[in-house]
């Protein structure tokens, strides 16, 4: 659970974006944008795991 709070503590208003340009989509174009949801939280939980250890510190990009 620390990933995902490392994720939403660094990239909040990222997220918040994103929600808010899908829910745009999904009330003004089309409701079938509606599928852009899972992608995101696929896209949420891969980022988690990958750019952030357990503890919610993001982890050192490249190696030595």
């Amino acid at each position: 659970m620390g990933r995902f709070k490392g994720l939403l503590r660094d990239t909040w208003w990222l997220w918040l974006l994103f929600a808010l340009i899908c829910g745009g989509m999904i009330y003004f174009i089309t409701p079938v944008c509606a599928v852009l949801i899972p992608i995101l939280i696929f896209t949420f939980v891969y980022f988690g795991m990958i750019r952030y250890d357990e503890h919610g510190n993001a982890r050192e990009i490249g190696g030595p």
